[in-house]
């Protein structure tokens, strides 16, 4: 793990790390590297030299959200939302009663699927049940890995969050291995650009429920910004512009942002929003690449776009609604990429004309 996060600066008798400078100063931690470690400032400059501050303009189409944006009240643990039996909390987010009250876009996804991935409707529900698990793998690891970076970049918490991220012997025992080790190498690369900071700079992790078309959803953001943006935190293989990824079933070349269904989850995420506060909020992702020479961009997903995802999410709401309630049975999607389907595929004998591939 990088060192940079435990090293002490010792100013006028007192020595903390530059997350506790952060704190005491007031000024950004990512302010606050970037002045010492990339532009080497002395210390008395980096702790009390103000931050330059941007003029908002109100009728300019980008946002100026300055590093210093006030945090807002609503933390995690205090949730938004209509009032239901089961009592939702930082704690229970995950489990598998919650998922059962309340759908997620994660599980929305999961029953309807998005552009890269179909659904499977009996994947989706064995895994609110707890029946089926995903498996960690490289990738999920990587962004929860980020997510928690930017909640607390502590190295006790992180090895003792993130075990599988962890060697456990040779010369880099008790060190992040080194796919994860591209992780931390991403985060310090963020913390460079003043304006990712400032897009990330809001409440951590805020939860808010709330309900589409019957369905109760549940919501955790990962940068929310009172009054001003929502913005969720990705990574990405590439950010090239010109990259887009074939869909199969489609024939479309689609962005990272569309393949993956990032404006599903967004559109998801404002609807919940605007129940709770009367906002209708813009909404960005906060994207750094995988890349071993990582860049990041904030992306602003236009209205036009989230207004067609929301409609596609309401025309799904009631199918779930009744496939939560066993009212009707569950797809499989037998696609050879499910995991789920392939583990509990039976055995058939069918005709050498049924297994042949259509020309479609």
């Amino acid at each position: 793990m990088s060192r940079t996060s435990r090293l002490e600066y010792a100013y006028k008798g007192e020595k903390h790390t530059l997350r506790e400078w952060s704190k005491i100063t007031g000024i950004t931690y990512g302010t606050l590297y970037s002045r010492i470690l990339d532009h080497k400032w002395s210390l008395e400059d980096a702790f009390n030299k103000p931050v330059r501050k941007k003029k908002s303009k109100s009728d300019t189409k980008n946002i100026e959200m300055e590093k210093e944006t006030p945090k807002i009240e609503v933390i995690s643990s205090q949730i938004k939302g209509p009032k239901t039996k089961f009592n939702l909390s930082d704690d229970n987010y995950y489990s598998n009663e919650a998922n059962l009250v309340y759908c997620s876009a994660s599980q929305f996804k999961d029953f309807v699927g998005f552009p890269l991935r179909p659904g499977c409707e009996e994947r989706a529900l064995k895994a609110i049940s707890g029946e089926y698990k995903q498996e960690n793998t490289k990738a999920l690891l990587q962004g929860s890995l980020l997510d928690a970076l930017w909640e607390n970049d502590d190295p006790d918490y992180i090895m003792e969050r993130f075990p599988d991220c962890v060697s456990t012997r040779g010369v880099t025992k008790g060190q992040l291995k080194s796919e994860y080790q591209q992780v931390m190498d991403m985060y310090q690369r963020t913390l460079r650009e003043e304006k990712f900071c400032a897009y990330m700079s809001g409440d951590k992790q805020t939860i808010m429920t709330g309900t589409i078309e019957g369905l109760d959803f549940k919501i955790k953001m990962d940068s929310f910004i009172d009054g001003k943006a929502i913005v969720d935190l990705k990574t990405t293989k590439s950010l090239d512009r010109n990259l887009r990824y074939y869909i199969p079933d489609s024939g479309e070349r689609l962005p990272f942002y569309l393949a993956y269904g990032y404006d599903t989850q967004l559109a998801i995420y404002r609807e919940i929003v605007r129940q709770n506060t009367g906002d209708k909020l813009r909404c960005y992702i906060a994207a750094v690449d995988k890349d071993a020479h990582p860049t990041c961009d904030i992306i602003e997903l236009n209205n036009k776009l989230l207004d067609d995802a929301l409609e596609h999410v309401k025309s799904h709401c009631n199918h779930i609604i009744m496939l939560k309630k066993g009212e009707i049975e569950p797809i499989r999607c037998e696609r050879s990429e499910c995991d789920y389907c392939r583990d509990t595929h039976k055995c058939q004998v069918i005709s050498s004309e049924e297994f042949e591939l259509s020309d479609e």
